[in-house]
């Protein structure tokens, strides 16, 4: 599943040409896509307990 980038439409024809992902079917819905991104979003937000580099230093002095 990826966007509708056109470059990666062709670069899984060329590997699917060579014998590659033979059984792999490449799907461009829009939606599809939006919910494997929404699944980085936890890692993508900021800890609360390192709102600032300073906060986050005194934690790491402490160790």
């Amino acid at each position: 599943m990826t966007d509708k980038a056109p470059s990666l439409g062709s670069a899984f024809r060329k590997l699917q040409s060579v014998g590659l992902y033979t059984k792999t079917e490449h799907r461009t819905v829009k939606y599809l896509n939006n919910l494997i991104e929404q699944d980085h979003r936890p890692i993508k937000r900021r800890n609360k307990f390192y709102q600032s580099l300073r906060t986050a230093s005194s934690t790491i002095k402490g160790m």
